[in-house]
């Protein structure tokens, strides 16, 4: 079976894709694939290689035939496969209705399958390696060193004990999707299906190596057992698979569930193990190599700006909108002393009746299929700060002694700061701690602005003048 996958314009969501950059300038197509095998008795097997190419730059045609390597487990050729090209093409296309296409982007999903009866396990041979090889991936990969040099292994390991079971390789669910955005949350469910119902265990791992570009871009036969991995570039490894520091990807042993945050524009290669047990045994590995394209993404995402959280004798609130790609709104302001509490403007305001907690909630684009919801809380307050301000002069003959003492007090919340502003006519003093001590050696006059704020955010300011007048 072979499909196209290619993007299509839908509304809600834009992708804005800089393609001047991913152009590769030598002949390349391999983004990704994997080889699976399904027991049918009697040591016959049907074989599916699948393989993803790009179909906008990539200018190498598929394999027709594609050649398949049957290796024992010392490594000695056993038996090559000709799979023959299927020319039926499906178009499979994102269905996903909150972005528009990216015109210039579009990846083939093709798959070969061929029926193979393998050598007796009496014969010797131990388990069998089922193997395919190709070159090239695309030149602008990120991750890896010389990516247009680098070609790929697909293959799958049968060990010696499993092939009495009749057993069948686990099949990955979902095909890789066509593009990441960058900066945002990463989920896609890399599980397996398992028809034996084995227990299965998903790993990330070092991709493979394969076809070398001039020399052997199609192996026949591939290459035998070991397989060299791809050299990853400075700064990435498998802690580090697309760079960045938010989140790096990561996937669930259990559920072969994949998450990350990706930060870094560009291409990077992920390689995926799928270890299959029974009753504790290890019967198998499956692998999977694909290309992630990371892009940036404008997403519909509604966002409420506020400074504080805690509002003292601020009953009058400015709400600011900070949501993008949108152009509609709806404001719930969570008075519940009323139904009226609604708004759809951009950046409204609102009386708030008393002293509480309230709800906000802000939808951007609402009644669309993309509409984004978001909340936050705020509470408001009469302000409880009693500002108290002892001032006394301990000393003044030839030189004046002023001690400044904070006395305020807040039942509510704890004081945190103290801002203490002291003007003359020659200078400034400014103090940050609540208890201070100035000496002066002339007559002068104090012109004090005190500022006090409690942990919840109220803010209490006193103003005072001082005359000094040194004694003859």
């Amino acid at each position: 079976m072979n499909k196209l996958i290619q993007i299509t314009g839908k509304l809600g969501f834009l992708i804005l894709f800089l393609l001047a950059g991913w152009i590769p300038s030598f002949a390349s197509h391999i983004v990704g694939g994997s080889l699976t095998y399904k027991c049918l008795g009697d040591s016959t097997y049907e074989i599916t290689l699948t393989v993803y190419t790009d179909c906008l730059f990539g200018q190498a045609d598929y394999d027709k035939p594609a050649w398949v390597g049957i290796f024992n487990e010392a490594g000695n050729i056993v038996n090559t496969i000709f799979m023959k090209f299927n020319n039926k093409i499906d178009t499979l296309e994102q269905t996903d209705p909150c972005f528009v296409a990216i015109p210039d982007l579009c990846l083939r999903v093709t798959q070969y399958k061929e029926i193979i009866t393998l050598p007796s396990p009496l014969e010797g041979n131990g388990g069998f390696y089922i193997v395919y090889q190709r070159c090239c991936r695309n030149g602008t990969i990120q991750n890896i060193i010389e990516p247009i040099e680098t070609g790929a292994t697909y293959f799958s390991f049968i060990p010696e004990s499993t092939l009495q079971l009749c057993n069948s390789a686990p099949v990955f669910i979902n095909d890789p999707p066509i593009f990441i955005c960058a900066n945002e949350p990463l989920n896609f469910d890399h599980s397996a299906f398992d028809a034996e119902g084995d227990s299965l265990s998903y790993e990330l791992i070092q991709p493979y190596a394969g076809g070398i570009y001039i020399i052997n871009p199609q192996p026949r036969p591939p290459y035998p057992p070991p397989y060299a991995n791809v050299v990853w570039s400075p700064g990435y490894d498998l802690n580090n698979v697309l760079g960045g520091t938010k989140l790096p990807l990561t996937i669930d042993p259990v559920t072969g569930h994949m998450s990350a945050i990706p930060e870094i524009i560009g291409q990077f290669v992920v390689g995926v193990k799928v270890k299959e047990y029974r009753n504790g045994e290890l019967i198998g590995e499956t692998f999977r190599d694909f290309q992630y394209n990371v892009v940036p993404c404008l997403i519909t995402k509604a966002e409420i700006g506020l400074q504080d959280t805690t509002l003292c004798d601020e009953f009058f609130v400015d709400f600011n909108n900070e949501s993008s790609s949108s152009n509609s709104y709806f404001w719930d302001f969570g008075d519940l002393t009323t139904t009226s509490d609604t708004s759809s403007a951009f950046e409204p305001t609102y009386v708030y009746p008393d002293t509480g907690t309230y709800t906000i909630m802000l939808i951007a684009n609402p009644g669309e299929f993309c509409a984004d919801t978001t909340y936050a809380t705020i509470f408001i307050q009469t302000n409880s700060i009693d500002i108290c301000v002892d001032i006394s002069i301990p000393f003044c003959e030839d030189s004046i002694i002023v001690l400044l003492n904070d006395c305020s007090i807040d039942p509510v919340s704890p004081i945190i700061s103290w801002d203490w502003t002291i003007k003359t006519p020659d200078t400034i003093y400014h103090l940050i701690t609540p208890d201070n001590q100035l000496v002066f050696k002339e007559s002068t006059e104090l012109y004090i602005t005190y500022t006090v704020e409690s942990y919840n955010g109220c803010i209490a300011t006193l103003r005072d003048t001082l005359s000094l007048n040194i004694i003859n």
